[in-house]
């Protein structure tokens, strides 16, 4: 299993004129979308072409975009379950290609590589695993230290069930940059049991330390979510090659969003480090427990 964090999941979106359509039936999904208000999650699933065999689901669809212009595009929403026994590495630079392969071998639309990795992508979940031996105690201790919200869709979850238990913060479908979704579950249960047709298909011989892995998770909408921390480029190639700290910076924004600082720094000066030095790892971390992300912290501090 990989210590890493990388994606979970995605939505692409390639120009028309860069595929060749290869299944008609994709053709029956085109809709007319306002680039500037988005779609519902839930009616791209409803009118797209889905291709699913052995718990793995692929979704297609075509989209006219009307605003700020005219434009067509392929839709496709992928997860790492495509990676099959590669599930736990996650989708990354080292994983994109068995992803681009197995996606073309699916003989619904043809692009090539260069054009997959040009497209740009939405709807981003990221996904950091660990093994934690009490969750239960986990949860105790962020509901104990959660942030307080009177408005619907804020706040957080709890859940605890035979299939499933964890916590989520805030909704994935009204997520914003600023208020982030942000989930921890155990995935060991969600993968006996929601997913076990997958996970015996491919992950024989790979779920050592299933029954304490837990997941934490994360959804970056768009453009402007990613704005937020710094990136600007939201092709798919430059995403998959964003750096751990990057990443991690991600979910430290979102942890500071819902949850109250759990411990106390220590205020013993870093040995070996200059005063001025020290000065500015204390500007990081009083950045970093305000919410930002390493990246729009770099920006502030290198911008003169």
């Amino acid at each position: 299993m990989s210590k890493g964090i990388s994606i979970d999941s995605f939505k692409i979106r390639i120009p028309i004129e860069d595929v060749q359509i290869i299944n008609p039936e994709i053709t029956s999904t085109k809709s007319l979308v306002n680039n500037l208000t988005g779609e519902v999650e839930r009616e791209f699933k409803e009118r797209s072409y889905k291709v699913e065999r052995d718990g793995i689901k692929i979704r297609f669809a075509l989209e006219i975009q009307v605003q700020p212009k005219r434009a067509e595009y392929l839709v496709i929403l992928i997860n790492a379950k495509i990676l099959q026994e590669r599930y736990f590495e996650g989708i990354c630079q080292a994983t994109l290609e068995t992803l681009y392969l197995r996606l073309m071998a699916e003989k619904v639309v043809d692009f090539s590589m260069e054009t997959f990795l040009r497209g740009q992508c939405t709807d981003v979940d990221i996904k950091k695993d660990f093994i934690n031996e009490d969750l239960n105690k986990s949860i105790k201790i962020m509901i104990q230290n959660a942030k307080e919200h009177k408005q619907v869709n804020k706040g957080y979850n709890s859940f605890n069930q035979k299939t499933n238990k964890g916590i989520e913060f805030g909704k994935r479908k009204t997520a914003t940059g600023f208020y982030p979704y942000l989930k921890i579950y155990h995935k060991g249960l969600e993968l006996r049991h929601k997913s076990n047709l997958f996970m015996d298909r491919h992950l024989q011989g790979k779920t050592s330390g299933i029954d304490n892995l837990v997941r934490m998770e994360t959804t970056i909408k768009g453009k402007k979510a990613f704005r937020r921390h710094g990136i600007e480029d939201t092709s798919l190639g430059n995403i998959a090659n964003l750096s751990q700290v990057d990443l991690q910076g991600i979910f430290n924004h979102a942890l500071g969003i819902h949850l109250n600082k759990l411990n106390v720094r220590d205020t013993k000066p870093r040995e070996g480090l200059t005063p001025t030095d020290q000065i500015i790892l204390n500007s990081i971390n009083d950045y970093m427990d305000g919410g930002l992300s390493i990246g729009i912290i770099k920006s502030r501090l290198t911008s003169n």
